[in-house]
């Protein structure tokens, strides 16, 4: 036979003369009496009601929430996704952090406009937000400690992204190339080596090229400025490791 800890053997006497079954009042009341006891943190209650339902029914399963009189017992913080006015109910609300699903060029004017209105929440922004450090007229610091996705960072050491780099400014006239860029770059190459492997000549039918460009992208794998073994499903969606940056001193810094 087991033998009993000294928590059981203390639970055992603080529920001797707790009569079962009991109301919910009395229930919880002992409950709490208990826990003092015996419990060094704040435990988690289970509640099991029988409602006398067939669940396998849609119609008889019940989904709901119930929040206590004294709320959660945490926190609340704030999660906002918006643009534009939205930004100033952002807030209002309280928000700690706001995402940005938009274009740099954009995104550039709520940071100013959060600026101005004393708003200094953590920002995030999607893909599209590679190349706000380089908008004309604005204040990059603002953009300080922004987190973005992009698959390209044009200070990157790498002698592949350095040597498009160099190339693209002296044709653009010192234009840095941003994430958009290098994704043109990609494709292009992308395109040119699918070509190449299906033996395009280009005096196939448009049909045909396409047919042959479908099969090739269904096997084929590209190591590009954004992204290593990238390759396509039966649908054409892209598939590629994430990458994310944080913006620290004016320059992308990789988070791990």
């Amino acid at each position: 036979m087991s033998k009993i800890t000294k928590k059981q053997k203390k639970l055992q006497e603080l529920l001797a003369d707790f009569q079962q079954p009991a109301s919910g009042r009395d229930a919880l009341t002992k409950l709490q009496e208990v826990s003092k006891e015996v419990a060094k943190f704040n435990e988690t209650v289970e509640c099991h009601m029988r409602l006398g339902i067939e669940v396998k029914h849609a119609e008889q399963q019940i989904r709901s929430t119930v929040v206590l009189p004294a709320g959660l017992g945490k926190e609340v913080r704030v999660c906002v996704i918006a643009k534009g006015p939205k930004v100033t109910e952002a807030k209002d609300a309280g928000a700690e952090l706001v995402f940005l699903p938009i274009y740099y060029q954009e995104a550039s004017l709520i940071l100013a406009q959060a600026n101005k209105a004393g708003f200094t929440p953590k920002w995030f922004g999607c893909d599209g937000m590679d190349g706000i450090l380089t908008v004309e007229g604005f204040d990059t610091s603002l953009a300080e400690g922004l987190v973005l996705m992009t698959p390209f960072d044009a200070n990157a050491s790498d002698e592949a992204t350095q040597s498009f780099v160099t190339k693209f400014k002296e044709k653009m006239n010192g234009l840095v190339p941003n994430q958009f860029a290098a994704d043109g770059y990609d494709v292009i190459y992308a395109l040119y080596n699918a070509m190449n492997a299906a033996g395009i000549t280009g005096t196939e039918s448009a049909s045909d090229i396409c047919t042959a460009l479908e099969a090739q992208f269904a096997t084929m794998t590209v190591d590009g400025l954004t992204g290593s073994g990238m390759h396509w499903d039966e649908n054409g969606m892209i598939s590629k490791a994430p990458a994310a940056v944080v913006i620290e001193n004016g320059v992308y810094v990789p988070m791990a």
